[in-house]
């Protein structure tokens, strides 16, 4: 009733824990009713039925909202007490819970993105206790699995993976110091998930694919997957029984990279270090300033002979890796089989002269092909896009600069007689 009407403001926390109370509670048990008193309800088909039409009703009003935690929560719980106990709801609670999980699923890619773009520490910090929520949420939708006696399909375990890398990436390091409420959700999912331990343990060794699928959102490099870049999949042995170990093959540009997931905790390591935020040094540099404004960069140890780090987003194609030379900032973009590093603009002209016309200087960004020796002159805000009607391209070892069928001759640039 409560529902289907508008007396509760089912977003808040006071409403989600005393609707979690009175699902969850036992009460009296009569003699003729293994339910109890409490549950009894749940013997009525047409009870369980409307019921499913109003958690439905609600799902679909806040599916776009992921602020809304509090009443997800709700949902879930009464979902899973129909799925559990009522009468002809199952495979029908079943359908609803598979729709909970595209929902929170979508909030969790969504809240990827906000935590990324988000340009201050208190709202990196909210969003990062939504995303908690939001795959918290996302794993509890499972429940059902522990009665599974086969693996979880692909996709739903690829899910699962994702929610699980995610819970972790946005966990406090001072659980206390989250709502009563989430931290109930910790605790209980940490129940779920050891009891379905075994389940996810097979689910992986008869899907390993949805493994290397579901990590393509911290590693860019996995957009081409094949077998010939990657080491067989294996668990590893003793008191490490729960992680496994995959590792990515070294290609012409890349060195090998060890990966480490456990699969019950969602722990993520690349070469034995997890993914993190990149030190002060790297983002307060003026050069990452002017390229990606005041967002947060997520990154992983880089596999780029001379780089240290490798930014989780990937931009247009182009793989981010980040170094030091000499104190200063390297920044080099892995695009398919080139390798451009970024040049400081500062280097084209001085107090007294200069070596390219300011239009090719001024909101221009310089990019090396470390191979051919040519540098590509992209305009902003389009940056990280190759515009061949547009762009100029300096041919450094024949001295030309190239714009589709233009060129001229750079005599000045190179201050050498032709």
């Amino acid at each position: 009733m409560e529902l289907g009407a508008s007396n509760l403001n089912f977003s808040t926390e006071a409403t989600a824990l005393l609707l979690c109370h009175l699902a969850l509670q036992i009460g009296p048990a009569p003699d003729d009713n293994h339910l109890g008193s409490v549950h009894t309800f749940f013997n009525d088909e047409i009870f369980c039925a409307n019921l499913l039409k109003q958690l439905n009703l609600r799902l679909d009003g806040i599916s776009s909202n992921w602020r809304e935690t509090n009443c997800m929560e709700s949902i879930i719980t009464l979902t899973i007490r129909l799925n559990s106990l009522g009468i002809g709801s199952k495979d029908a609670s079943k359908q609803l819970l598979e729709k909970v999980r595209n929902v929170t699923f979508k909030w969790i890619t969504e809240l990827r993105s906000e935590v990324r773009a988000a340009t201050s520490l208190q709202a990196s910090l909210n969003l990062s206790t939504y995303a908690l929520w939001a795959a918290l949420l996302c794993r509890r939708t499972f429940d059902p699995c522990l009665d599974f006696n086969h693996s979880l399909d692909p996709k739903a375990l690829q899910c699962y993976i994702e929610s699980s890398i995610t819970m972790q990436d946005n966990i406090a390091s001072d659980a206390t110091s989250l709502p009563i409420l989430l931290r109930f959700s910790l605790v209980r999912d940490v129940k779920i998930i050891h009891g379905m331990r075994y389940l996810l343990r097979k689910s992986l060794l008869d899907n390993p694919q949805s493994f290397m699928y579901a990590i393509k959102t911290v590693w860019p490099d996995l957009e081409d997957l094949s077998s010939k870049k990657v080491s067989p999949f294996l668990f590893l042995e003793g008191i490490h029984q729960w992680w496994v170990e995959v590792t990515m093959v070294a290609t012409l540009h890349t060195l090998p990279q060890t990966i480490h997931f456990h699969v019950l905790n969602g722990h993520l390591l690349v070469d034995g270090k997890p993914i993190g935020k990149l030190p002060a040094k790297y983002t307060t540099h003026i050069i990452l300033t002017e390229l990606f404004g005041n967002q947060n960069l997520p990154s992983y140890p880089s596999n780029l002979p001379g780089m240290n780090y490798t930014l989780t987003a990937v931009e247009y194609g182009h793989q981010i890796h980040l170094g030091f030379r000499n104190d200063h900032l390297v920044v080099r973009a892995l695009l398919g089989n080139r390798i451009l590093e970024l040049l400081p603009r500062q280097i084209f002209s001085g107090p007294q002269n200069f070596d390219l016309p300011a239009s090719l200087v001024d909101n221009c960004v310089h990019w090396l092909d470390v191979r051919t020796g040519s540098i590509e002159i992209r305009q902003r805000p389009h940056i990280w896009m190759t515009k061949k009607q547009s762009n100029w391209t300096l041919d450094y070892p024949n001295r030309r600069a190239v714009r589709e069928s233009q060129y001229f001759i750079l005599a000045i640039l190179f201050k050498t007689p032709l």
